[in-house]
């Protein structure tokens, strides 16, 4: 069997201003305080090209016709992402095109066109407003479609109040980011928008940085067959990384279900420790817990919403 696979990956970085560029998959947009800057604009291609060839097989049938491929995988892909960081402005943008139906990791086939940025930010390096789509990184980094004002309380302590549209969790195409509701007969009905609202609260210290949160979500438009619980939902978010001394580092992350359908518990949390007795030991010990949330959004799309 012959196996080929080429991949290329192509990265343009374009910068003008005082800041050097990242070489990680961070995206440009700003963190909460941090001032707006100059033109920052990033352009990245990866395309990749898989065939496999094989010998004919034989037939699989008694006096059946022999298989002409083996291996008839062949899988094309291409990604284009679009960064770009100007004045007020943040965009963070992906594209993606598949030619194959079978083979395509997040997507059945075809295009996908993700926005995971796009927003303008207005006001003070003190008090500020981000109007658009955006990350709000003091509630475990929940995606909105709205509007956050974020408020510095001391040099070390800033806190964020936010509102708007919530799209949904696992989304990476505008096309699902809102799904439509399937009414009993089997057409599509209208788009789900879920509003979502919260509070958080950053902090940084010269040993610790972290924060605290809470966020309602609450899906306003009737749902076939759905519970009055599954149309709400609270949480409350904490992450935190917390140097003891220079040997010893800890961190968290925790996102506690409140209220909703799933009632109280605990959906995603991690828990770990760095250690360095020795300049050149490292010992590194966690624990982490997953909930089912991604199984439960495949089974939504096969049922009362699409």
């Amino acid at each position: 069997m012959q196996m080929i696979r080429l991949q290329l990956a192509t990265a343009v970085a374009c910068l003008l201003g005082a800041g050097p560029a990242r070489g990680d998959d961070a995206s440009v947009a700003r963190s909460a305080g941090e001032p707006a800057g100059d033109l920052d604009l990033r352009l990245t291609l990866s395309t990749f090209l898989f065939r496999e060839t094989g010998a004919d097989a034989g037939a699989i049938v008694d006096q059946g016709a022999a298989l002409p491929n083996a291996s008839p995988v062949r899988r094309t892909f291409g990604d284009l992402r679009t960064e770009l960081s100007a004045g007020g402005l943040a965009l963070d943008a992906r594209v993606r095109q598949t030619t194959s139906e079978r083979y395509q990791a997040g997507a059945a086939s075809g295009g996908e066109y993700e926005i995971r940025t796009l927003d303008y930010r207005v006001g003070s390096p003190a008090t500020f407003v981000t109007i658009g789509r955006q990350f709000i990184d003091a509630v475990g980094a929940t995606r909105i479609d709205g509007v956050a004002l974020t408020r510095k309380l001391t040099a070390g302590v800033a806190a964020t109040a936010f509102g708007g549209a919530f799209p949904e969790l696992g989304s990476r195409s505008l096309d699902t980011d809102y799904v439509r509701v399937r009414n009993a007969d089997g057409s599509e009905g209208a788009r789900l928008i879920p509003l979502t609202g919260g509070l958080g609260v950053a902090y940084r210290t010269p040993d610790i940085h972290g924060d605290l949160g809470a966020a309602a979500v609450y899906v306003a438009q009737g749902v076939p067959d759905a519970p009055a619980a599954e149309k709400s939902r609270v949480f409350t978010t904490s992450s935190a990384y917390w140097r003891l001394g220079a040997p010893v580092d800890v961190y968290h992350f925790a996102l506690l279900d409140v209220a909703g359908g799933n009632g109280l518990r605990l959906t995603n949390g991690s828990l770990g420790i760095d250690a360095r007795p020795l300049d050149a030991v490292q010992l590194t010990a966690s624990i982490h817990h997953v909930s089912t949330d991604v199984l439960q959004i495949t089974a939504r799309k096969n049922s009362a919403i699409r």
